[in-house]
């Protein structure tokens, strides 16, 4: 069959004369050069040599140096117009060579063509001979493999262990044949069969088979190990000679049976177990040795049995596979050599190139899609890749891909407009470049970008500069995937531009850690970047693109490193503050606080200048990182605030520590309770609102400041005693006078100063520290002081009190206790009348002899009330009516 096709197709048309006579009588002609022709033509109107202007080297500004040399001024003009001509003519002719040439291309290529065509028939019957060669192969059983012989010395071997082999074989038959004819019945057991030979003599062994009841001996064993077998063998006696004689007992193949190593016992050693099936036989061997290189051996063969299996299914596996392979590639032969192309198709697939050729020319690139989505279709109906479908393949092939780099060029153009771009990318989609079209797409687009961004001007503000570049890259990210949208619809092409997406982010972001972050900006100016940068990125949202998520992610690290810096300067700056407050009491101004986001339920107390810039640099923190604020700061934040509150009110702790006055002891203490009981909690609530979550972390502060205010108080209580030590401290007071007591006798001064100290410690406690219970825990610790041995005994004994000493003391006393009487509690009251009773007590035992009576309560009540009118304006605050 196939060879009435080649000769019918030969019979169509002739085969190589007609076109090789075509290309003769083409050249045949010898055409003028274009130097004779351009000569010709110039002819009438000038003469001009041209031979220069055919050299390879010829340099235009030398020739036009040489020629002003050397012509005359009024010769100039006319040389001008005949170089002006020679330049018309010269394109003239061009043009028309041009059209000439390609004419005769044209013919040339068709003829060509032509020529192809017939070797393809020649083609076609190469083929078929090797068809018909191939299936008398088959028909035969000849496999190419088994004629194919050695030719290497590697293949072959050495010669002289090839006879060593052949001697090692020799020997192992005579072994073989010996033992045939040592054991009885072998023969009938166990037929020759090629390749056996013996691996272990079992003649030098004796092993026993044991009992599997008793583990007693029962007959001496010979146990041979064949390379497939297992061969025991016992001594008996001829019933008729009356000879023993070897006898084959039990023949079995190794694959079938198998080992077990037994455990030594009292009963048995070195013994083993034979199975197969349900059989099991038990042997021992004389010595462990002897045991153990039996096992060793059959251990050996059973891995080599396995790998020969192994080896075998690997084999078979893989002449399938071969064989399947052959039956595929002789279908592909039968196939193509048929092709279902009509006579019309194939005429317009051989003529296509030249068209393509001349459509891409003119750039009439959609004719030209158009064209080979119709050849691809003829193309694919033909069912069959004959050799001129190849040919034609290769050659609309080529042209497709001339084609694709032209529309490339165009997709790349970074001023092609929308229409344009989504007009070349139908045209590569069409062609089945998507990958390619997506590609080029995407790489122009952040071309686009990098050129833009270059030109943008940075004259300082960095603000600005970043506010600009955010626009311009995130609304070119927008316009590309608007256009990328309109352009590719299928689903798999998205992953494509999410990769250039996330790269496109990646450059911003790096862009902007270097120009924000690795400049070392000011945190407010790092701030202000980020919120115009957030501001631009949700432009995206639009075209249903979120972006945030990622840039967190990207400059997350970032943003926390600048967070530490400028909340480490924060911090310092809270210390600074901290340390420097000169712990004057300033007047309430709620104002402060309040028009910076900060407004209590509360009076605000009279508070020290570190309250109030540590009030400015937590709300500056807040305000400036408020903008970054997001879940994945949450620990950054928080962290660094409370580092703040601690830094704060470590620093009044550390004030009360110090030797200061009482105001400034109130003042710091008055900071620390504002700061804990006030400042935190609204800090914490703001918190709150903005991450929509509890802060465990500022509950935990606030209770660890609750137990440390709680120290601080009783510090506070033991400095403000210090303080007044200054003024009256009793340990040191003399009352041993014993000069008689006037009738106008008043305080002492001590006592005197000590109640004006009292009147001004009312005055600095602020009502944030409950001025009575203050005040009444501060006389509670003045008593207790007064009662302590330490009043009462000095290093010579029992303290002294005098006539007139005495009574000064309890007239002190009774000054106290009436201008503090609205502070002073029960226990204090009754201390106090103790301690007057045993300084009388102990005035009486150090003066039994003295008869003088002393002053009585009405004396000392007139005194005292005496005494505070006459001191009244120094007692004001503390005679003030307490509601």
């Amino acid at each position: 069959m196939s060879h009435q096709r080649t000769a019918s197709q030969s019979k169509q048309r002739p085969l190589a004369t007609s076109p090789t006579r075509g290309i003769n009588q083409l050249f045949a002609k010898k055409p003028a050069t274009p130097q004779q022709t351009l000569q010709q033509a110039l002819a009438p109107t000038a003469k001009l040599d041209l031979t220069p202007f055919t050299g390879e080297l010829f340099d235009v500004e030398q020739y036009v140096n040489n020629m002003m040399q050397e012509l005359p001024t009024e010769e100039v003009q006319p040389l001008a117009s005949a170089l002006a001509d020679a330049r018309d003519v010269t394109a003239q002719n061009l043009q028309k060579n041009v059209f000439r040439n390609y004419t005769e291309f044209v013919t040339i290529g068709k003829e060509i063509t032509r020529l192809e065509s017939d070797m393809l028939v020649f083609r076609g019957l190469l083929h078929d001979l090797t068809e018909i060669n191939d299936a008398f192969r088959d028909a035969a059983g000849i496999d190419e493999q088994e004629h194919v012989t050695p030719q290497s010395a590697d293949e072959i071997g050495d010669m002289k262990r090839r006879q060593k082999e052949e001697q090692l074989q020799e020997q192992r038959k005579q072994q073989l044949k010996i033992l045939y004819q040592n054991l009885d019945g072998l023969q009938k057991l166990l037929p020759e069969a090629p390749g056996r030979y013996i691996v272990r003599d079992g003649s030098s062994s004796k092993y026993f088979e044991v009992n599997p009841s008793t583990y007693k001996d029962k007959d001496s064993a010979f146990i041979y190990v064949l390379t497939d077998t297992l061969v025991v063998a016992f001594w008996k006696k001829n019933m008729i000679t009356g000879k023993n004689r070897l006898v084959a007992d039990r023949v079995w193949p190794i694959a079938e049976i198998g080992f077990i190593d037994m455990k030594d016992s009292p009963d048995v050693s070195n013994a083993f177990q034979i199975i197969k099936n349900t059989e099991t036989i038990i042997y021992r061997a004389d010595t462990l040795e002897e045991k153990r290189s039996l096992l060793s051996v059959i251990q050996t063969i059973t891995d080599e049995i396995l790998a020969k299996k192994k080896k075998e299914k690997e084999k078979q596996k893989e002449k399938k596979e071969i064989k399947k392979e052959k039956q595929e590639v002789k279908e592909k032969k039968k196939k193509a050599l048929k092709d279902n192309l009509s006579p019309g198709d194939y005429i317009w697939l051989i003529e296509l190139p030249d068209e393509l050729d001349v459509l891409i020319a003119h750039r009439d690139f959609e004719q030209t899609v158009t064209n080979v989505e119709k050849a691809r279709y003829i193309l694919a109906a033909a069912q069959g890749e004959t050799p001129r479908v190849q040919v034609i393949r290769a050659a609309l092939n080529e042209r497709i891909n001339h084609l694709a780099k032209l529309i490339s060029l165009d997709l790349a153009s970074p001023i092609a407009t929308k229409d344009q771009v989504q007009g070349d990318i139908d045209k590569l989609l069409r062609l089945g470049l998507g990958d390619q079209a997506r590609d080029i797409f995407l790489s122009a687009r952040s071309k686009t970008i990098r050129n833009r961004m270059r030109h943008l001007v940075f004259d300082g503000d960095l603000v600005g500069y970043i506010s600009e570049f955010a626009e311009l890259t995130f609304r070119l990210i927008r316009n590309t995937c608007d256009w990328y949208g309109g352009s590719f619809h299928d689903t798999p092409m998205a992953s494509g531009f999410m990769k250039w997406l996330q790269q496109e982010i990646k450059y911003f972001t790096e862009t902007l850690r270097k120009q924000v972050f690795t400049s070392k900006q000011e945190f407010p100016v790092i701030a202000e970047c980020l919120l115009t940068t957030l501001d631009h990125i949700q432009e995206l949202r639009d075209v249903g693109l979120d972006l945030t998520f990622l840039m967190d992610t990207i400059i997350y690290q970032d943003i926390v490193n600048a967070i530490d810096v400028y909340s480490l300067e924060c911090e310092q700056k809270i210390v600074e503050h901290g340390q420097k407050d000169p712990l004057a009491s300033l007047p309430p101004d709620a104002q402060v606080f309040e028009t910076k986001g900060m407004s209590f339920e509360v009076s605000v107390p009279k508070l020290g200048k570190s309250a109030y810039d540590f009030h400015t640099v937590l709300t500056t923190f807040g305000a400036d990182v408020g903008i970054l604020l997001s879940l994945q700061l949450y620990n950054k934040v928080v962290g660094s605030l409370l580092k703040f509150f601690k830094s704060y009110f470590d620093c009044m702790s550390n004030h009360l520590k110090q030797d200061k006055t009482h105001g400034q002891y109130c003042t710091a203490l008055v900071n620390a309770i504002f700061v804990t009981e006030h400042m935190l909690p609204k800090t914490k609530m703001q918190l709150l609102d903005r991450f929509e979550r509890e802060i465990p972390e500022m509950d935990e502060q606030q209770h660890t400041f609750h137990r440390e205010i709680d120290v601080l108080r009783g510090v506070y209580y033991d400095n403000t005693l210090k303080c007044m030590f200054k003024v009256y401290e009793f340990a040191k007071t003399d009352y041993s006078s014993s000069a008689s007591v006037l009738d106008n006798q008043s305080s002492s001064d001590g006592a005197l100063q000590l109640g004006f100290m009292l009147d001004q410690i009312l005055s600095e406690i602020d009502p944030i520290l409950d001025q009575k219970l203050t005040l009444s825990k501060i006389l509670d610790k003045y008593m207790e002081y007064m009662a302590t041995d330490q009043c009462w005994e000095t290093p010579k004994g029992q303290r002294k009190f005098g006539f007139g000493g005495v009574q000064t003391f309890v007239l002190d006393m009774h000054f106290l206790l009436r201008i503090c009487d609205n502070y002073i509690t029960e226990s204090t009251n009754q201390l106090a009348n103790e301690l007057c009773a045993k300084a009388i007590k102990v005035y009486f035992l150090q003066n039994k002899d003295l008869g003088a009576p002393l002053k009585t309560g009405e004396w000392y009540d007139k005194r005292v009330d005496e005494t505070v009118k006459k001191h009244k304006p120094k007692l004001i605050n503390l005679l003030k009516r307490v509601n």
